[in-house]
């Protein structure tokens, strides 16, 4: 994902709550942004927050005690409305909810899949002043519900790392199967093909930046790391059916959402 990342001189203060992971392993890959600060209970997080000592928050979904973290970003957005998170979660159907439960729209929160993405680059991007909150939010809100049992771990992977545009074979492997059953479990679900699924989620994180914040093809280009901004017109007219130049006439997110529902859930769409 190319992005306008923060400077590397510059040293965060990162506050990490018991339950984001491995210790050892969250703080090797903190540590080339800064200071550290490992808390054992929500209330020593929220106090420190609280108190301006940190630049940006690490989190797994739960609390210290099994509980969602949710009550506990409530809190701290209330604290420090600006301040990044970064969820550090497993996907799989125990963690699914959960996340689907702290992921709000328009907040300045990501996730990050365990054991396979790094923290810091997408910790860096948080943190970057180009940084704009994605689709993520709305779209485990709308779609998960609807998902099959068997292909939820595979959809929410799709959803989360659309911006970062992974391939079949890596979303397979980060949920523990064959790219062959991935393809053999949407078929059973009248679904279309993988590659299908993961193109349509990834044109509307485009869309979404275009319509949300005024993006043109281009800046999505730079931004998303496409090659060229054609590749980003070619994509929404293959997967979600409108155009740039089109976009609003077309009725915009919503309408390019009920289209992707529709190829998906192998219904006619709106859109066409």
């Amino acid at each position: 994902m190319a992005v306008t990342d923060v400077p590397h001189e510059r040293s965060l203060r990162v506050g990490v709550l018991t339950g984001a992971g491995n210790h050892e392993d969250v703080v090797q890959q903190l540590s080339p942004l800064g200071a550290v600060e490992w808390c054992e209970r929500t209330d020593a997080l929220l106090g420190a927050a609280a108190g301006g000592r940190f630049d940006a928050v690490v989190t797994g979904p739960e609390n210290e005690d099994g509980r969602s973290i949710a009550a506990t970003l409530v809190d701290l957005a209330a604290l420090c409305p600006a301040l990044p998170v970064v969820i550090h979660s497993r996907v799989n159907l125990a963690t699914i909810e959960k996340l689907i439960g702290v992921m709000a729209v328009g907040m300045r929160t990501e996730c990050v899949v365990r054991p396979f993405a790094r923290i810091e680059p997408v910790l860096r991007h948080l943190c970057s002043p180009a940084y704009r909150p994605s689709a993520v939010p709305l779209l485990l809100h709308h779609v998960m519900p609807v998902v099959p049992t068997v292909l939820r771990v595979f959809v929410a992977l799709a959803i989360l790392t659309a911006a970062t545009r992974r391939g079949v074979d890596e979303l397979a492997r980060w949920s523990g199967s064959s790219p062959r059953t991935i393809e053999r479990r949407l078929r059973s679900e009248h679904w279309p093909g993988a590659h299908v699924v993961l193109r349509s989620f990834i044109a509307l994180d485009a869309l979404w930046l275009m319509t949300e914040y005024g993006w043109s093809a281009r800046r999505v280009q730079v931004v998303r790391g496409f090659s060229h901004p054609s590749g980003v017109t070619r994509l929404l007219s293959t997967y979600a059916g409108t155009r740039p130049s089109t976009l609003n006439d077309d009725g915009g997110f919503a309408a390019a959402l009920d289209h992707v529902m529709g190829v998906v859930l192998g219904r006619s769409s709106a859109g066409g």
